[in-house]
């Protein structure tokens, strides 16, 4: 985990936030230099005889710089066994050598995890790679590998195996890499390059998927000739795990196992903390992505949603989509975390909340929809399509969405340069102002800081359109697009309403070319829109999306203006972006 915070018996907390990023463009000149000038490298040879497991080193307990395998370790046998309707195999392939490239030996970790197929004769299940969080690998409670002498390790691949075994029913085979040894050192790049180790890491293990599905001598043993479909490869993502997608992607796109589907839950997709618009790059515009948080989520918080909204205007052939789920936290989709009571979430004394099994349903269910869509080609509640409805829940719990869709479209988003034009403008009697969000505790008064909400909290760090709504009034926009199907708005409510409405009126209106008005209706509930107040606790608002439907006979006008007024009790929202679809799918 990038960010960790763990709530032991006792009430202590641990809480590490790194936030560094580099570009994609850096980070794969580093990988490839790695790779290529031997600072990944394998040992000792997957061939050789398997005998326990072996760790002479000894550690320091506390944090480390990274894993130290032993250069004497021997690889683990594979040992296979039939769970719940699947095959469970526990691999090792012996170790990798991380570099720095000036001396590649410093730093070792093992290539070892859970590869969980279907107990049936079907053959070329799509493969499903689930790459884990950083955590504790040891049970002292520290990072790094080997743990201290007599310190039992704890493998929080093992902990996804009921997760494998789900997906196995449905018909996948599910790779799960032991990365806590790779994700022991803190930082990302430095001393060794962690997204160059993944590579490495996944690569050897997804290789040796593929030669035992092709039917070659495999340490993974018999029964999986024809068993394994690489060719459209999925990978779900935990937090830390967030930071090496666009690096995967780019770097398998011409192999035979291109990733073709993305997922994330927690994600650590790395946001400014300060006037800095350092935001993780936007994913590959390709690729489906599915980016799943948990609003309780103590530990990266609101990153996902954060992120996309930065870049919710990226032209994008594939969608991304963030989905915000009340109640759900960081750390319980792991049962080598929630075994062992790692809670993330901070719950009152009586307070119902989702437990460890519902954050394994949750996630189970979400990933075999997700899955089916976008593997499969089937249809389902997820809406990947620019028409679909925003569903009221996903999976039987509400749901708040933000979404870049993957069609053509004419797309305004707030900007601070002044000499980008359009701006949305103030409309009889609203008013506009464009602003940052900073995060609530940096306390530097800004020149383009937002105001404050009076109550409540927006958790964003984008540039916004500031609209104060009226009877009539609000903002407007100047466009030009052509053959719009339907037309999007991503905002949120600026802070709680006092008044007791549960939502924040808003009207929108096109007008077309010729002159024409059109009062647009919302394709779904208004769910972006809703006071998120409780008795016991503030509102926390993320960027969501509204989709609104043209009427029929206005289908596919050329509009040249959007107005977004508000009713007789009025209001204030923040708006990031208005997208008018032109090609609709």
């Amino acid at each position: 985990m990038d960010a960790l915070m763990l709530s032991f018996s006792g009430g202590f907390m641990m809480r590490r936030q790194l936030r560094r990023r580099a570009s994609l463009a850096v980070v794969m000149a580093v990988v490839i230099g790695l790779l290529l000038a031997s600072g990944a490298r394998y040992g000792p040879e997957q061939s050789q005889p398997a005998v326990k497991e072996t760790a002479t080193a000894v550690i320091d307990s506390g944090d480390v710089d990274g894993p130290h395998a032993p250069v004497d370790r021997v690889p683990a046998h594979t040992t296979v066994e039939l769970s719940d309707g699947a095959v469970v195999r526990d691999f090792d392939l012996g170790d990798v050598e991380l570099g720095p490239q000036s001396n590649p030996g410093a730093f070792r970790a093992p290539v070892r995890g859970v590869l969980v197929t279907p107990d049936t004769e079907a053959q070329s299940a799509p493969l499903v790679i689930f790459s884990h969080l950083r955590t504790f690998g040891c049970a002292d409670d520290t990072f790094g590998y080997p743990c201290a002498r007599g310190v039992e390790e704890i493998r929080a691949d093992r902990g996804m195996t009921y997760f494998g075994k789900a997906l196995a029913a449905q018909g996948y085979a599910v790779l799960i890499p032991d990365l806590s040894p790779l994700w022991s050192g803190a930082e990302l790049s430095a001393p060794y390059d962690q997204v160059a180790g993944w590579l490495a890491t996944v690569g050897r293990m997804r290789e040796e998927a593929i030669a035992a599905s092709a039917g070659r001598d495999s340490v993974l043993g018999e029964g999986l000739t024809g068993a394994v479909d690489a060719s459209r490869t999925a990978l779900i993502m935990h937090s830390r795990s967030a930071g090496i997608a666009n690096a995967a992607v780019e770097s398998w796109r011409e192999s035979a196992s291109p990733i073709t589907s993305l997922m994330s839950y927690g994600g650590d997709y790395g946001v400014p903390d300060g006037p800095e618009a350092d935001f993780a790059a936007p994913a590959p515009a390709y690729v489906p992505l599915l980016a799943v948080d948990g609003d309780a989520d103590r530990d990266v918080k609101q990153a996902g949603p954060m992120w996309l909204a930065e870049h919710i205007g990226q032209p994008r052939s594939a969608p991304a989509i963030s989905v915000r789920l009340p109640g759900y936290g960081h750390n319980y989709i792991n049962r080598a975390l929630s075994e062992r009571g790692f809670d993330d979430r901070v719950l009152d004394e009586g307070m119902e909340a989702p437990k460890a099994a519902d954050h394994e349903r949750m996630l189970t269910d979400v990933a075999v929809q997700w899955l089916a869509q976008t593997v499969r080609g089937e249809t389902g509640a997820i809406p990947t399509s620019s028409m679909a409805e925003l569903p009221e829940q996903l999976v039987g719990i509400p749901a708040r969405w933000l979404i870049a869709p993957g069609v053509e479209r004419v797309s305004w988003t707030a900007s601070g340069d002044a000499a980008d034009a359009p701006a949305l403008t103030a409309l009889n009697g609203g008013s506009v102002t464009t602003c940052r969000t900073y995060a609530d505790m940096d306390p530097n008064q800004y020149s383009d800081r937002c105001p404050y909400p009076e109550v409540g909290v927006l958790s964003s760090r984008s540039f916004t359109a500031a609209v104060t709504l009226t009877d009539g009034g609000g903002g407007h926009l100047d466009t030009d697009a052509h053959d719009v199907q339907s037309l999007a708005v991503h905002l949120a409510p600026t802070g709680d309403r006092a008044d007791g409405l549960t939502h924040t009126p808003l009207r929108v209106v096109v007008t077309a070319a010729d002159g024409s008005r059109y009062v647009l209706e919302p394709s779904g509930r208004l769910e972006a829109l809703r006071n998120l107040a409780r008795v016991d606790a503030n509102g926390d608002y993320t960027l969501a999306t509204i989709r609104f439907v043209l009427p029929e006979e206005a289908a596919s006008t050329h509009v040249v203006g959007v107005d977004l007024t508000g009713g007789p009790a009025g209001g204030n929202i923040s708006v990031r972006g208005v997208d008018l679809v032109t090609a609709g799918r």
